[in-house]
């Protein structure tokens, strides 16, 4: 029977090497609609 060390381990390593192959994504802030709010936001990423 396994351990549960080596199962919390593959999982892990799993997971990891499948988040690293996803690639880029693109998030949009539906709360920050306004002109003025998506330039704040660009700005506050930017710096």
């Amino acid at each position: 029977m396994f351990k549960p060390n080596l199962l919390i381990i593959t999982l892990g390593l799993t997971l990891i090497f499948s988040i690293s192959h996803v690639g880029a994504v693109e998030i949009e802030y539906w709360q920050y609609t306004y002109k003025t709010r998506v330039e704040a936001i660009d700005k506050l990423i930017s710096s």
